[in-house]
C-alpha cells in the first residue's frame, strides 16, 4: 500500500495491524549451499517493487551481492515461484510456507530468513483508501473493535491451546507453523508506526521509494483505533532515517 501511494498516486491509510514478523526465506535449489553461488544465476522474482523482491535485494546486497550480479524472472507468489524452484526453471526464490516446506523437502538450501534482515516487519494490517474511511468511520470503527475483542480473547493463557487448534482446523497449517502465526498477533491490533517507518526507509534504500519523503504519519491515521479502544494513539515516528 505504502508502494501504490507512493508510486502510483493512490491514497491508502492504515487503520489497525494485525500481524507483525514475516516468515520468509531465501531458499536455493540442492547445490546451491551460498549466497555467493547465487551470482551468475537466475532466481524467481515478484514486481520488482514488492515486499519480497526488497527484502531479497537487501539480504544480497548485505552480502556485497548487487542486482546486477544476478538475473531474475518475474514469476508472481510464492506459490508460483515454488513450482517454477521445483521444475528447476531457477536457482533460488524468496519463499513463504507452506511453500518453504515443500522446497526443503525437495533439497532446497535454506540460504537467509527475511526476519534476520527485517525483523518486526509489518505483516498483516488493515489498509483502505482514505476516502473511504472517511465516509465509514463508524462501520471502520465497529470493525476495529471486533478485532480488538478477539486479539484481547485469544491471547489470554486459558484460551492458546483453542486458538492454535482453530488455525490448523481452518488454515490448514501443522503444529510448528500455527503456533508461529499466534505469535505474530499483535494485542489489541495497535499500529505500529516505528513499523512503517522502517518499511518505507527499505523501500528507500532499495531505491523504489523516491523524494520527496513524508513522515510515517501520512499513511495512518490512529484516531479510528482510539476511537474503538479508548487507548492513548501511538507515538508519532516522523520522518525515515530521522
Amino acid at each position: 500500500m505504502i508502494a501504490r501511494t507512493t508510486r502510483d498516486g493512490m491514497d491508502y491509510l492504515l487503520f489497525l495491524q494485525a500481524e507483525e514478523g514475516l516468515t520468509a526465506s531465501l531458499v536455493g535449489r540442492p547445490g546451491i549451499i551460498s549466497l555467493d553461488a547465487l551470482r551468475g544465476k537466475l532466481l524467481a522474482g515478484d514486481p520488482g517493487d514488492s515486499n519480497l523482491d526488497l527484502i531479497r535485494m537487501k539480504i544480497l546486497r548485505s552480502h556485497g551481492i548487487n542486482e546486477s550480479d544476478y538475473r531474475t524472472e518475474i514469476i508472481g507468489s510464492s506459490p508460483k515461484r515454488l513450482e517454477a524452484f521445483l521444475q528447476g526453471r531457477v536457482e533460488a526464490a524468496m519463499l513463504t510456507p507452506p511453500s518453504t516446506e515443500k522446497a526443503f523437502a525437495a533439497g532446497g538450501v535454506l540460504l537467509a530468513r527475511a526476519e534476520d534482515y527485517v525483523p518486526d516487519w509489518p505483516l498483516t494490517c488493515g489498509w483502505t483508501h482514505r476516502s473511504w474511511l472517511e465516509s465509514h468511520r463508524d462501520l471502520a470503527i465497529r470493525f476495529i473493535r471486533a478485532w480488538v475483542a478477539a486479539t484481547d480473547w485469544l491471547l489470554k493463557p486459558e484460551n492458546r491451546e483453542e486458538t492454535i487448534q482453530l488455525i490448523v482446523d481452518k488454515e490448514h497449517l501443522d503444529r510448528t507453523r500455527a503456533e508461529e502465526a499466534y505469535m505474530k498477533v499483535v494485542p489489541k491490533a495497535r499500529l505500529n508506526p516505528e513499523a512503517i517507518r522502517k518499511a518505507m526507509e527499505l523501500r528507500i534504500e532499495m531505491g523504489v521509494y523516491d523524494p520527496p519523503f513524508s513522515p510515517a504519519e501520512r499513511f495512518y491515521d490512529a484516531s479510528y483505533w482510539c476511537e474503538a479502544t479508548g487507548l492513548s494513539p501511538p507515538e508519532p515516528a516522523g520522518m525515515p532515517g530521522a
